[in-house]
């Protein structure tokens, strides 16, 4: 601004405010009439309009202590903690939705390029694979069989899903298969070992299955629930691909 008379005029008033949040507001307030004023006096002929806009504003004090009755400390406090209470509701209501939005994008990612490990380091060869394409729904999970993939020293991935119901409120964990769930058609327990997974809405896990027998024609998974519910699988090996191949 090029007045300092108009500097030291808006320093003297609002520093009559009290709510310091308010000062820089009303400043610019101020200096809007000013300046309004200025060019009515410049159109009216004065010889000093900036000199004259200055006088029609009156006692720089007496206006301070008028604009701190309308500036009350205490309403100024409310309608800025309102202020904040808003930002951070808006906020809250935010992060879910942003989250949940982050996850279904992970989700989509994981779909295109679901993340399995490469065993062929560890277990030799892959012999063949099966896609089982399997599901069933345990509380408020549903698990999808990918595929069974057999390697040269014995050892078989199960490589499958676990999707999660989009409103669940709870944590999404993975699921492990519990220790028991894996059998042959015949009855004989095959030990799994969890091999990882992926965390999110869609989790993509892993098990390794050590001492299926050779001559098994195909694996049962059962999960038993101590109340009820099941979680239940069948899978036939193809007679050209059984697991003595």
């Amino acid at each position: 601004m090029p007045f300092p008379e108009w500097e030291e005029f808006l320093d003297k008033t609002v520093s009559q405010v009290r709510f310091r949040y308010d000062r820089r507001e009303i400043r610019r307030e101020l200096t809007e009439h000013l300046e309004d004023a200025r060019d009515a006096a410049a159109d009216r002929g004065e010889a000093d309009p900036a000199a004259a806009a200055l006088a029609a504003m009156g006692d720089p004090v007496e206006l301070g202590r008028a604009l701190d009755r309308e500036h009350k400390p205490l309403l100024g406090w409310i309608w800025r903690l309102s202020r904040w209470a808003l930002a951070l509701a808006v906020l809250v209501s935010v992060l879910p939705a942003l989250n949940l939005g982050i996850l279904l994008v992970g989700s989509a990612w994981e779909a295109r390029f679901p993340p399995y490990t490469d065993g062929t380091e560890t277990h030799g060869e892959v012999l063949w694979r099966m896609d089982l394409d399997q599901k069933d729904s345990f509380y408020n999970i549903t698990v999808k069989l990918d595929e069974l993939v057999a390697y040269a020293d014995g050892s078989y991935s199960l490589r499958y899903q676990v999707r999660h119901h989009i409103l669940d409120t709870g944590i999404w964990w993975s699921y492990d298969f519990p220790y028991g769930s894996f059998t042959d058609l015949e009855g004989n327990p095959v030990s799994g070992g969890f091999g990882g997974s992926s965390g999110g809405i869609v989790s993509y896990c892993e098990t390794w299955l050590e001492d299926l027998p050779p001559e098994a024609e195909g694996l049962l998974i059962r999960d038993q629930s101590p109340s009820g519910p099941e979680l239940y699988f069948r899978i036939e090996f193809p007679k050209e691909e059984g697991a003595a191949a």
